[in-house]
């Protein structure tokens, strides 16, 4: 099984989970930023990961995943979300 572990990172957050998780998987694998994964149809699994933005991902990510998640394609998500220190909650 191929993996790809993919990643949108504004702040490195997102890239430093990504690479947690692509630490943990067994067996050949890959580690990119989504933007620069031109043909992801070789993989087996797309493991993708992105900030949250408003509730939900951003443009550069609801973008990727209409590109890469097609269906039949096993993938993967998670999400990232930060909020400086001292901000008021919702």
């Amino acid at each position: 099984m191929r993996i790809l572990v993919g990643y949108i990172s504004e702040t490195g957050n997102t890239k430093k989970v990504a690479k947690a998780i692509y630490d943990e998987i067994p067996g050949e694998k890959d580690f990119s930023p989504i933007c620069d994964v031109p043909d992801s149809s070789i993989y087996d699994l797309i493991v993708l990961g992105f900030p949250v933005h408003r509730s939900g991902p951003d443009k550069k990510a609801t973008m990727r995943m209409r590109q890469h998640c097609v269906p039949g394609r096993k993938v993967a998500l998670f999400v990232t979300h930060g909020a400086p220190e001292g901000a008021p909650e919702l």
